[in-house]
């Protein structure tokens, strides 16, 4: 590029000299076979130069392929060492979770955006009794896992165990849900949020805020099974119909099947309606679940 801009400024100095014509027609000659040789020598100079340049591309794709499996081999060797310690049978010994919390350090070195890394350091944490270092990493494997919900509210709620008074608890919970940003977390978890104020505001006294923000817990997501024990309890405590009792018991047992309480419930309200048959067979679930 440097010589074809040297033999532009050539042609320019030479017309700017007014020479005759015949020197005129002469450097427009030479003008283009300066232009064919510097493209020529340019396309030889791609045409040269492609193959080192592919050869060298290979070379560090397999290069660095081959570092980043081994980068991964590493931590995932790592990862199950510190894991062997922590979800091990019984306590681990001092000794066994500092070895733990160093080889995991050394994984989250090596791949910090590994999410499962940062969730296996918040449960050694646990182990550790450090409060600060779950939070870090509940803060980060959420970052790398918003859709996990279940870990969303947990590092919520851990953010929580700083507050001093429930009120500042409730306070910060209510400032969650009542934010332009609340939109962007799941219903699911604004469900669970919002329960939890309800539970809060009940054994404070709060009806108002009870009811509110249980029946939101509700809308928002009918599998929440803290917000329809609640309801259920609620339907108890005002001697409600049978039916508005049972449909209340109905919606325990949607969102927890498996929950043997509930079972014994529906036995319990079967039984004193006189259905004995079928309140035997809830007898006998809830047995089962109970057992497992």
């Amino acid at each position: 590029a440097g010589g074809v801009r040297f033999m532009e400024r050539l042609i320019c100095h030479t017309k700017r000299t007014g020479p005759d014509m015949r020197q005129m027609r002469l450097d427009e000659h030479g003008s283009r076979i300066v232009w064919w040789l510097a493209g020529a020598l340019a396309l030889a100079l791609l045409i040269g130069l492609a193959p080192r340049t592919l050869r060298a591309q290979a070379a560090d794709e397999q290069v660095f392929g081959a570092t980043t499996t081994a980068s991964a081999m590493l931590c995932d060797q790592l990862a199950n060492m510190s894991r062997a310690v922590v979800m091990g049978e019984g306590d681990p010994h001092p000794e066994q979770i500092v070895q733990s919390r160093a080889l995991i350090d050394l994984a989250l070195g090596l791949s910090p955006d590994r999410a499962d890394l940062w969730r296996l350091s918040a449960e050694l944490a646990v182990a550790e009794d450090d409060p600060e270092a779950r939070i870090h990493a509940m803060r980060q494997y959420t970052r790398l896992r918003p859709d996990d919900d279940a870990a969303q509210l947990e590092y919520i709620m851990l953010r929580l165990d700083a507050l001093q008074t429930i009120e500042q608890r409730v306070e910060a919970v209510e400032r969650i849900l009542d934010s332009r940003g609340a939109a962007q977390l799941s219903a699911a978890l604004r469900s669970r949020l919002a329960s939890f104020v309800a539970a809060a505001a009940y054994d404070n006294g709060d009806a108002r805020r009870y009811l509110e923000r249980l029946q939101q817990a509700l809308k928002l997501d009918d599998t929440n099974a803290h917000a329809a024990w609640m309801l259920y309890g609620r339907m108890v405590r005002r001697g409600e119909a049978t039916a508005a009792v049972g449909a209340a018991l109905y919606r325990v047992l949607r969102a927890a099947p498996t929950d043997a309480r509930a079972r014994l419930a529906v036995a319990d309200l079967l039984l004193n309606q006189g259905e004995y048959a079928f309140a035997a067979q809830q007898y006998e679930a809830a047995l089962l679940l109970a057992t497992q």
